[in-house]
């Protein structure tokens, strides 16, 4: 079936008649002619197409709406970020969501980047820099390894460094609860009276403890198995991954 409209109608006033912008006459006959619907019908699927592939394209990453809401950015992109969220309705809804998320979520549980950026603190993952030391904790003699084997329970000390810091730790067998472990540690390199230290299991808090004046901290009646550590000396936090008790 061919068009019967002379000049026939063009693609443009075809889209036009699709968003409702069309004058009334070709509104009339796009109405009323069967090939112009079905070119109409042909269009719009290719529009269709094109707003779904190019769907958020000049948006900001999600990355860099969390960076502008935390001020991060340089103040020019901030401002071009700023603009874009005022017009646009994704970007300004994925803000209220970060806002809420910001809001919500707790700091110390598996903290995401923006959790991290929010409270201005630099995790360094602590890297394990030797198992048996030359002396055991708190000027306590280090157990030969022959007597550790045989014995079977308690480990050598563990030496983690991170940044400034140098962290040691020993398990040694809890009492009086049988099966039950003690971790002992100390910390070097920060301010004791300004440090935390944090023991997680299982997404869990187990235990905050501070240090001592010598920067020594004990915890207590532990079930055996894996954990997780964090030390806090703000601005910076060390995490301990992996660690087995």
């Amino acid at each position: 079936m061919i068009c019967q409209n002379t000049p026939q109608l063009d693609d443009a006033e075809l889209l036009m008649a699709l968003d409702g912008e069309a004058d009334p006459e070709v509104a009339m006959h796009v109405s009323q002619c069967p090939q112009c619907q079905q070119r109409a019908a042909l269009l719009a699927n290719v529009q269709q197409a094109a707003i779904a592939r190019l769907y958020r394209v000049a948006c900001p990453s999600s990355l860099e709406l969390g960076e502008h809401r935390m001020s991060l950015l340089p103040a020019a992109r901030s401002a071009a970020v700023q603009q874009h969220a005022a017009g646009c309705p994704y970007c300004t809804e994925e803000l209220a969501q970060l806002d809420t998320f910001l809001s919500s979520a707790d700091p110390y549980l598996h903290p995401a980047p923006w959790q991290v950026i929010k409270r201005n603190v630099q995790v360094i993952v602590a890297r394990l820099t030797s198992g048996p030391q030359l002396g055991g904790l708190f000027g306590q003699p280090a157990r030969a390894p022959a007597l550790a084997g045989l014995r079977g329970e308690e480990r050598s000390p563990l030496t983690y460094e991170a940044g400034d810091a140098q962290i040691i730790l020993e398990v040694q067998n809890g009492a009086p609860q049988a099966g039950r472990k003690t971790l002992m540690g100390l910390v070097l390199g920060w301010d004791s009276e300004e440090t935390m230290v944090r023991l997680w299991r299982d997404e869990r808090l187990v235990s905050t403890v501070p240090l001592d004046a010598f920067g020594n901290f004990t915890i207590d009646d532990l079930a055996p198995g894996q954990y997780e550590m964090f030390v806090t000396h703000e601005p910076a936090e060390v995490y301990i991954q992996d660690l087995n008790i």
